[in-house]
């Protein structure tokens, strides 16, 4: 997303280029690709040959099964709820199948480190070549973050105009496409980048976010996320360790979007009704539950054999917004009893889902505090800290003075898994110690850490925010890098240290971005050096415009304050996309060598370049960007 107040920007330019990548995401061969949809049959649309209804009368071996899944790129979207009305796939000979039986409700900005499962669809077998997703504006929910605060933002097109529908065309890679065939289900995921389709104007009021979305549609991805997967019970199975649901996706109630088998293993992780359980005992306090019982899962699938294995299983009133109101955010401050509580999901019991930048919870010592990875009943109301992303199940009221407001004096907590970004000051064994940027992507100074500690004096100070590592192995992490963090925020009132570590990982793998612009008028020498095994910029051409930054989660540094320029090469373990766009036309490589040879032929002193943008994993200590995406724009 770019700010037009902001040095953290992506320009118009490279959206048209970001386009074109689409039909060439993960390409496996070399030089240049293209794919075009077929010309869609007469009639085709809501083909009838396969029906993923609960009545269908065709069987699996009449058909072929699609699992959908919904994810997003990095952003600074608080919420980005829109309807979702029609997902089709077209085939090669042009037949034209819907994958969803009807609109759902879905908020992109949940997926950045999770996906969706969207759908099981019953399509009928052949290869599928494109596709398209075709969203409903008109009741849209999109806030943005603006200083310390949330604000609304309305989605417009290039001409200003809001957008009250729009329809986006999925262009699979014509060697990487969809294949289906009976009784072998397939995975497509689509990714809409909110930070790269979207330019946000702080300045109006609201908000306006100016939207070129583009959707990177990938069969088996390589880089797997979380998959989180949701629906009302169907059947439970303890000699395979499995239980079955009817796939319900983001908060639906009512719809079934295919059917889904989960299966669990001895170290599943299972709250049953607000009781926890390990492995089979978990499974088996499923079978006490009524069909239609809600479920959540979250997990990994498997693109070798397409089974999804849960690590996590929420089930009955322990799934929000069934028998409790929910609030789900980042608590702030803490005052006595009173939880302030920042970007605030409220999934209440009637209704839909909705987003409220803050709200008050209510705990007092009758209020259950769970945490996964924790086998006690009760942790205490202690256990909640500031800083710690929360569920808080109860009844919510409004108050004239508080706002929203949830009691969960008769309710429970469940502590989340909580995401911390910032900069290694130190390490130690066992400990590191950061610079804290953000927390679940809300900016650290919104956060007031006032009794967090065992004192006053060692309350939690996020300029160096102490860690503990336990048995993690910190040893790769160095000075000055970025990092980020997941765990739990340790209790109220016995700091340090002040979090507790479950996984960490620096960007020199993945997830960087790196953007720089040369202006409106470009430059002829973008490179202080340009071949077959890397890109050098030239960081001391006066022509470099606004846009110089590595983006590495909430932290951008500025290239410009480098002792050296990274050399961004291709990361040789993953593939690779790189585009050229001149005038009208992209080109497109999977081969690196074969893109810097033609771009080195198009800079003939004459040519401009005017942006450059790139994913992958940055190394500080090696000055080096393996990327897997790279775009130029040259005129």
């Amino acid at each position: 997303m770019k700010h037009r107040d902001s040095k953290a920007v992506m320009w118009r330019d490279l959206r048209f280029m970001l386009m074109a990548m689409l039909a060439s995401a993960l390409l496996a061969g070399c030089g240049s690709s293209s794919s075009t949809a077929p010309p869609t049959s007469e009639g085709s649309a809501n083909t009838t040959s396969c029906d993923a209804s609960e009545s269908t009368s065709q069987t699996d071996d009449d058909c072929g099964e699609v699992f959908v899944g919904l994810t997003d790129a990095e952003g600074d979207f608080a919420t980005y709820t829109v309807d979702v009305r029609s997902l089709t796939l077209v085939r090669s000979d042009g037949v034209v199948v819907e994958t969803l039986p009807t609109q759902t409700r879905v908020d992109f900005a949940e997926y950045t480190e999770l996906t969706e499962f969207l759908t099981a669809a019953s399509v009928p077998p052949g290869t599928y070549v494109a596709g398209s997703i075709h969203l409903d504006y008109s009741d849209a929910e999109v806030y943005v973050e603006k200083g310390d605060d949330f604000v609304p933002a309305t989605v417009v097109d290039a001409n200003g105009q809001a957008i009250a529908d729009a329809e986006f065309e999925i262009l699979l890679d014509n060697r990487r496409q969809l294949v289906v065939r009976r009784g072998i289900p397939s995975l497509l995921t689509i990714d809409f980048d909110l930070a790269a389709s979207h330019e946000v104007d702080l300045s109006t009021s609201p908000a306006t976010a100016t939207a070129e979305p583009y959707l990177i549609a990938e069969v088996d991805p390589v880089d797997a996320k979380t998959m989180r997967l949701r629906g009302p019970l169907i059947s439970v199975s303890l000699d395979e360790s499995a239980y079955a649901v009817r796939i319900r996706p983001f908060h639906d109630r009512d719809t079934s979007f295919g059917r889904a088998r989960v299966n669990t293993d001895a170290n599943t992780e299972f709250e049953v009704d607000g009781v926890t359980y390990e492995g089979e005992a978990g499974l088996e306090a499923m079978t006490r539950l009524a069909t239609g019982s809600p479920t959540l899962a979250f997990g990994e699938l498997s693109v070798i054999d397409r089974s999804f294995l849960a690590t996590e299983v929420y089930a009955g009133s322990s799934v929000p917004g069934y028998d409790f109101d929910v609030i789900r955010g980042n608590v702030i401050e803490r005052t006595g009893n009173r939880l302030k509580v920042r970007g605030a999901i409220i999934v209440p019991r009637q209704g839909r889902a909705r987003f409220h930048r803050t709200a008050t919870v209510l705990v007092d010592e009758g209020t259950k505090v769970l945490r996964r990875g924790h086998d006690s009943a009760n942790l205490g109301i202690n256990a909640i800290s500031v800083g710690q992303r929360i569920n808080a199940f109860g009844s919510v009221t409004a108050d004239p003075d508080d706002g929203i407001v949830l009691d969960a004096t008769e309710g429970r907590v469940r502590m989340l898994m909580t995401r911390l970004n910032g900069l290694v000051n130190s390490v130690f064994p066992g400990q590191i110690d950061i610079a804290l940027q953000s927390i679940d992507r809300r900016p650290i100074r919104i956060f007031d850490f006032t009794g967090t500690g065992l004192s006053e004096a060692v309350d939690a100070d996020p300029d160096n925010y102490e860690i503990a590592t336990g048995a993690l192995d910190n040893a790769s992490l160095s000075e000055g890098a970025a990092v980020k963090v997941f765990g739990f925020v340790n209790s109220f009132g016995e700091a340090p240290p002040d979090f507790e570590a479950r996984s960490f990982a620096d960007y020199s793998d993945s997830r960087a971005m790196l953007a720089i612009g040369w202006g409106p008028n470009g430059t002829t020498a973008p490179f202080a050096d340009l071949g077959p095994d890397g890109m050098l910029l030239d960081l001391s051409n006066p022509e470099i415009g606004g846009r110089h930054y590595i983006r590495q989660g909430d932290v951008f540094i500025d290239l410009l304050g480098l002792s050296a320029a990274p050399v961004i090469a291709p990361n040789p373990e993953r593939p690779g996309v790189y585009a050229i766009k001149q005038g009208n036309r992209i080109w497109i490589h999977s081969d690196f060598a074969l893109f810097t040879s033609d771009l080195a032929a198009r800079l003939d002193g004459n040519t401009r370049v005017r942006g450059m943008y790139a994913k992958g994993g940055y190394e500080a200590d090696a000055s080096l960007f393996l990327s897997t995406r790279i775009g130029v724009i040259v005129d």
